[in-house]
């Protein structure tokens, strides 16, 4: 999840702040910047392409007797009207009784209707990612007990390298029946066309049967069923040529999984910009701040923070295009609340140090984003019909998630050189989405070689330059400065790397 790493990422650089509180009305203002790798290697996924599934047999479309009645599916080709009175079934039905004939009327196949057709396939996929920010953030001691912050995040590049790679599909034998109808009917046809029996008919029964067979045996009829002839049971490797499965940007007549894969998915993914704003507030609930007794007792203090989505979501695919492949996806593009609490304490003795801890609980409200448009995630090989069955948007609630670290700070020199370590873990359940396609919804939550539920542990180790305590500091000015390095230990459904950061954190008397 590419929004988990850059909460982690701008989490390490607001570290920095090793107190949790300020005094009433002084600012803490302070500038972050760092730089991170890291790589996902995928489980290898599982995918299906119902969309092109329902162009065989469409197991959602239905009429009021509830009979599956798709006019663009193998199944019932003769519930199409031939005339304003008529169906096809019914009027080659006739036509066969009135003259003694044995044509195909299209009728209902016999199949397993209890459950649709897709083919269906496997990939593995690798991504590395690349990113430079920095960071703003501004504290301000409300009263001694209750400090308010926001902090902007600022994204210079983030890139990601994507890799897609041992992708194949198989076939679907349960539509053999329905393709060998097809190809009974058309020699069917194609035979009694060149009969006498046929030019022995009258101009406008001619004309009847031609029109039956041209609205399936005709390339360019919106009816035409000769792709499937073409394709067999296995129309990706067997290529697949009509029109409305090839996407407008690939210019051939004919397009394979190959083609495909390289359309959707592009090697690299970018942006840049202003990330998701946070605004919060520490409260101290227990004990004396830390900044007012040395850090020697002990305090407890409550934490509320709101992550707004102002960070660039993807484009709407309707507006942009296949530019939304190349496009990576910076803010959560969800409003995230965030609960918890801070707790420290002093090392007793001399040593002038402390450990502390934080939790928080986080959580979302629901938000309408735009539908990212994907051959394995969306079913389908035209990405206008990914869009009319998903829908061009959706409703994405990020899920439940828990982040707790702990640590402990050290003066190796007092007042003056500090270091800092801690243990980060983060944990989150799945994410819901909500579309016109449950189908789509349920992949996107989970599927064979991924999950959106995740967990994640890091270290971090910092060492601080101080320069903000009067009588050790240099010069008239007051501020830290900081560096530190976070590295992941565990990753499990999300990004494992490392960055690096470096800061300057300074204090500013309101009054």
């Amino acid at each position: 999840m590419q929004q988990l790493f850059i909460f982690l990422l701008l989490a390490s650089i607001l570290c920095g702040q090793t107190l949790p509180t300020v005094p009433s009305n002084v600012f803490r203002l302070s500038y972050g910047s760092s730089i991170s790798e890291s790589k996902w290697d995928f489980d290898k996924q599982s995918f299906d392409l119902r969309g092109i599934g329902r162009h065989y047999f469409n197991n959602l479309t239905h009429n009021d007797s509830v009979r599956f009645s798709s006019n663009y599916d193998l199944y019932h080709n003769g519930s199409l009207m031939v005339d304003s009175v008529y169906t096809i079934e019914e009027w080659l039905t006739r036509f066969n009784s009135d003259h003694g004939f044995n044509l195909p009327v299209f009728g209902a196949q016999i199949i397993d209707t209890s459950k649709g057709v897709s083919p269906s396939g496997s990939y593995l996929e690798s991504r590395n990612k690349k990113t430079t920010g920095k960071i703003f953030m501004v504290e301000y001691g409300l009263s001694n007990e209750v400090t308010l912050s926001v902090s902007v995040p600022i994204l210079d590049s983030y890139t990601i390298d994507r890799s897609i790679t041992d992708y194949s599909i198989k076939g679907m034998d349960d539509v053999d029946v329905l393709l060998n109808y097809h190809a009974n009917a058309k020699s069917d046809f194609n035979d009694f066309i060149n009969s006498n029996n046929y030019s022995g008919l009258g101009s406008g029964l001619k004309d009847t049967i031609s029109a039956i067979y041209e609205t399936f045996y005709k390339k360019s009829s919106e009816f035409s069923v000769l792709w499937a002839t073409h394709a067999g049971n296995d129309p990706l490797n067997n290529l697949l040529i009509d029109a409305r499965f090839i996407p407008q940007d690939i210019v051939k007549d004919t397009i394979s999984l190959v083609d495909l894969v390289s359309y959707y998915y592009p090697s690299e993914q970018s942006g840049s910009g202003v990330n998701d704003v946070t605004v919060g507030a520490t409260i101290l609930l227990k004990g004396k701040p830390t900044w007012a007794n040395n850090g020697k007792e002990n305090a407890l203090y409550a934490q509320i923070y709101l992550g707004i989505p102002y960070g660039k979501t993807l484009s709407s695919f309707k507006a942009v295009g296949s530019k939304q492949f190349t496009e990576a996806k910076i803010g959560n593009g969800v409003s995230r609340w965030s609960f918890g609490v801070y707790g420290n304490s002093g090392l007793k003795g001399n040593t002038k140090g402390r450990i502390y801890f934080q939790t928080l609980i986080k959580f979302s409200t629901p938000e309408i984003l735009n539908t990212p448009v994907g051959l394995f995630s969306g079913g389908h090989t035209n990405p206008d019909s990914i869009t009319s069955q998903i829908g061009n948007t959706y409703k994405f609630d990020q899920g439940l998630g828990l982040f707790f670290r702990g640590g402990g700070e050290l003066d190796m020199i007092p007042n003056q050189l500090r270091i800092n370590a801690e243990l980060n873990y983060t944990l989150k359940g799945q994410d819901r989405f909500v579309s016109k396609d449950p189908d789509w919804d349920r992949w996107m939550e989970k599927h064979v070689g991924y999950s959106s539920s995740l967990k994640r542990m890091d270290i971090r180790a910092e060492i601080w330059l101080l320069n903000s305590i009067s009588k050790n500091r240099i010069g008239p000015i007051s501020f830290d400065l900081y560096a530190g390095f976070k590295n992941c230990v565990i990753a499990d459904n999300t990004f494992d790397g490392w960055n690096v950061y470096t800061g300057i954190t300074t204090y500013y008397q309101g009054w």
